[in-house]
C-alpha cells in the first residue's frame, strides 16, 4: 500500500510531525516556568525551533533515508535491558552520592557552599 503524501523525498507527515512537536517543546518550557516573560527562554525556542526545523528539512531534502530511520522505534533488540540497569545502576550511584553529602535535619543536601563531604 503506497502513501498518498510522499513526495520523491519521502513522506510530508515528517517535517508536519516536526512542526508541532518542535512548538510543543517551548510550550511545555513556559508552562513550567510560569512566566511568558522569560527572555533567555524566549532566546533558546527560538534557536532550539530554528536549528531543528533547519535539520529536519535539509534531511527531507538532501537524505531522507536517514529521517525515516530517525523517525523509526529508538530500540533495537536488547537495547530495553541494557539501558533500564544502567539507568538503575546510575540512580543508585546517584542515591548513595546524595547519602554522603552533608545534609539539614529533613535529609536536604545543603548545596549553599559547593559540593563538600
Amino acid at each position: 500500500m503506497s502513501q498518498t503524501n510522499t513526495s520523491a523525498n519521502g513522506p510530508l507527515w515528517q517535517v508536519i510531525f516536526s512542526v508541532f512537536y518542535l512548538l510543543i517543546f517551548p510550550a511545555i518550557l513556559f508552562f513550567l516556568s510560569g512566566d511568558l516573560r522569560w527572555t533567555e527562554g524566549w532566546i533558546f525556542s527560538i534557536i532550539f525551533c530554528l536549528l531543528s526545523f533547519a535539520t529536519v528539512i535539509y534531511l527531507y531534502v538532501k537524505d531522507p533515508a536517514l529521517l525515516n530511520e530517525r523517525f523509526g522505534p529508538p530500540v533495537q533488540k536488547g537495547g530495553i535491558r541494557y539501558g533500564f540497569l544502567l539507568f538503575f545502576l546510575a540512580f543508585w550511584f546517584g542515591s548513595q552520592l546524595c547519602r554522603s553529602m552533608p545534609s539539614d535535619s529533613a535529609g536536604v543536601p545543603d548545596f549553599r557552599y559547593g559540593l563538600r563531604w
